[in-house]
């Protein structure tokens, strides 16, 4: 993984976006991400397609982020991340 800071998903349209900015962001290799985050790649394969996390997996990409498992949750339901001014990371 590089040495740079982790997209926020604040900077994404989108969770598959913003998933596929931390594939990039772990030298463009899945697997890194997914050994980052604990997830299986066949998981991470439906992510950048648009499918939805599961609870669980989710919290592991907020965890890996640093950022709320609230925010992550807004991202996916298509609200903008304005809506989350009042959550803290």
């Amino acid at each position: 993984m590089t040495s740079t800071a982790i997209p926020q998903p604040e900077n994404y349209a989108s969770f598959a976006a913003w998933v596929r900015a931390l594939v990039h962001h772990a030298g463009g290799s899945q697997a890194a991400l997914c050994r980052a985050v604990g997830i299986k790649p066949q998981m991470l394969t439906r992510y950048l397609a648009e499918g939805a996390p599961t609870t669980e997996n989710l919290q592991k990409f907020a965890d890996y982020a640093g950022v709320s498992y609230a925010k992550l949750r807004l991202l996916i339901d298509g609200k903008p991340l304005t809506d989350a001014k009042n959550i803290k990371d």
